[in-house]
């Protein structure tokens, strides 16, 4: 046990806490994308509250960034969707605008539907993405030159996984970026 009187220790110890409990996420990020969890739990729900939920989940994040998150769009959105997984997919979204956008914009997602589907979309003002990284980014494994460069963590499993997820729910995912624009 470390005693009171070793701050040093203490703070030592504090890091290495910090990052086992971040490489233990990374590996539950990782068996859940490679995982075949195919079968949906789907409940009549309010979109707008997991929207609201997956908010909650990046606050943390977004707030040491010192990056606001608007919430946008109509109050109320029922569908029938697995409410973890779209939770955890919006939530995917959120983390990546927050992590790639300009800490001097806010992030903004949006819910609001039609008479066939409801949308759900997250923007940022970050450096945008090439092309050729944007036919990239859903696929297992990618990570932009971007990532890469500010040795983000991660493995590239994220939009993959969001990507299955909108899928399974029979949607359409897509990304509206340019290099140096909002994405």
């Amino acid at each position: 046990a470390v005693g009171h009187h070793d701050a040093k220790l203490r703070s030592y110890m504090d890091v290495v806490n910090r990052r086992a409990d971040d490489l233990l996420q990374r590996l539950s990020d990782l068996v859940a994308a490679t995982a075949r969890d195919d079968e949906l739990r789907l409940s009549e729900v309010d979109v707008r509250e997991v929207v609201d939920a997956a908010v909650r989940r990046v606050k943390a994040l977004a707030q040491a960034r010192v990056i606001p998150v608007d919430v946008r769009g109509a109050r109320s959105v029922r569908a029938r969707v697995d409410v973890r997984k779209v939770e955890d997919a919006i939530a995917e979204l959120l983390t990546n605008a927050v992590k790639f956008g300009d800490p001097d914009f806010a992030v903004t997602v949006t819910c609001d539907a039609d008479d066939e589907r409801v949308r759900v979309s997250v923007a940022n003002d970050g450096p945008g993405l090439s092309h050729p990284e944007q036919r990239r980014v859903f696929d297992r494994f990618y990570r932009t030159a971007r990532a890469r460069e500010l040795a983000v963590q991660g493995f590239g499993l994220g939009l993959s996984r969001v990507r299955t997820i909108v899928h399974a729910h029979d949607g359409r995912i897509h990304l509206e970026s340019a290099p140096g624009a909002r994405t």
